[in-house]
């Protein structure tokens, strides 16, 4: 008997990838790949936070030009202004949540121009989980104001990915002198 109404859970290989390809720098371009399966995806971006509040840049991929760009932007300047940090203020340490932020809601103008309207992002999909001594975030942009078909789909395929994450820290290749 076939259950209507639930949500399609991950592809099991699909979820295999990304906890694979956690801690590595490829995780942003299989998670992103992962998301373009379930919904016009052109962007992802995930960072973690510690007790300082800044972000740590965990994955980033994007099809869209100048991405880099928009990320130091962001971990430099914008995060304190991005509404999904006030998201996380209200949701209990231990919780999870997930919201549809428009490029409308942006209030900082720099912001809003930089890491939206110049790329043409008309929103995002943001994703996280507030914890005692870090948080995860992780957003999903796209043009194009239509609703989320996948959104369903792409909520399932955050809960993968933010397990991956909070179970392998990004880290960064050291360099030669340090691995000597």
């Amino acid at each position: 008997m076939a259950w209507s109404g639930l949500p399609e859970p991950v592809d099991p290989k699909i979820g295999a990838a990304l906890i694979e390809a956690a801690g590595r720098a490829a995780f942003g371009d299989v998670l992103l790949d992962a998301a373009q399966r379930y919904d016009f995806v052109e962007e992802v971006f995930a960072y973690r936070i510690g007790g300082d509040g800044k972000p740590v840049i965990v994955a980033s991929s994007s099809g869209i030009a100048r991405s880099d760009e928009r990320v130091e932007l962001f971990t430099r300047r914008f995060y304190r202004d991005d509404p999904a940090r006030s998201i996380w203020a209200e949701t209990p340490v231990g919780a999870v949540f997930a919201r549809r932020v428009h490029a409308s809601q942006i209030m900082l103008h720099d912001y809003r121009a930089i890491c939206f309207e110049k790329p043409a992002f008309a929103d995002k999909l943001c994703f996280g989980w507030r914890g005692q001594d870090e948080s995860l975030f992780l957003s999903m942009y796209r043009r194009g104001s239509a609703e989320w078909a996948g959104a369903a789909r792409l909520a399932a395929l955050a809960s993968v990915a933010l397990s991956a994450i909070a179970q392998k820290p990004y880290q960064p290749l050291a360099s030669l002198a340090e691995r000597l």
